[in-house]
């Protein structure tokens, strides 16, 4: 393949073996809340040898080792350090969680002198860079109260959209908080396991109090917290 009126021939010993190396890839976290699949937007960063001329880079996208798709980057001259594609993730075939980019395949040319004269070859070879991301369910919490006498009944409820299902389903986090408030900070007053997407608990208080519910991020669930109540 020739460029720009460059000869391509026997490289020398001391041309680069990997032209262009990513440096890391950028790429947000998505939340779903249907089954539509979801354009993604991937960012590809390099770093160039100073014999660099063009090349393109495919970066396999995965999800617990089986392939996703792939995002294309094309890095043209020797001032281009990054380079975007989207490409499209499709959680009702793949699931929630955590999906990886990379590794990545190169085809880059590079330029020599031999002779007193401008050579092009290229080199193909695997760059091993990687970067997940997570593909969460959003997510639904609430939290109800009953009082008798100093006891208060407190019931959790947790929910989170399963593209798989098209629904909601019961969501059964083990760190979920109930907390009461003190001024105007939360403070925890017990740490839950929810079991078929529920927990109950009963604390004693003889005073009214304001109580929320909230369960921290997971690898394949967005955080929720429950509208406060008063009891």
């Amino acid at each position: 393949m020739l460029a720009g009126g460059l000869v391509l021939g026997a490289a020398p010993a001391q041309a680069s073996n990997r032209p262009i190396d990513i440096t890391g890839y950028t790429v947000a976290d998505v939340v779903v809340a249907n089954n539509k699949c979801k354009s993604v937007l991937v960012t590809a960063k390099a770093k160039h040898q100073k014999d660099f001329a063009f090349g393109g880079v495919d970066a396999f996208i995965t999800r617990k080792g089986d392939d996703v798709t792939s995002a294309g980057f094309d890095f043209e001259n020797k001032k281009k350090t990054s380079a975007n594609d989207r490409v499209e993730i499709c959680p009702d075939d793949y699931g929630l969680g955590v999906y990886s980019v990379g590794p990545a395949y190169v085809f880059a040319f590079f330029e020599y002198k031999q002779d007193g004269t401008l050579y092009e070859d290229a080199r193909d070879y695997w760059d091993n860079t990687k970067k997940s991301f997570n593909v969460r369910g959003q997510t639904k919490s609430s939290l109800s109260a009953k009082r008798s006498g100093k006891k208060v009944t407190l019931s959790v409820k947790a929910s989170v959209y399963s593209p798989e299902k098209d629904r909601y389903i019961q969501y059964n986090p083990k760190n979920a908080k109930l907390q009461v408030k003190s001024g105007k900070t939360w403070k925890t007053v017990k740490t839950l396991k929810l079991a078929k997407g529920q927990a109950s608990v009963t604390v004693s208080d003889a005073k009214k109090k304001t109580y929320r519910v909230t369960v921290p991020t997971a690898s394949w669930a967005v955080a929720t917290t429950s509208k406060a109540i008063s009891k």
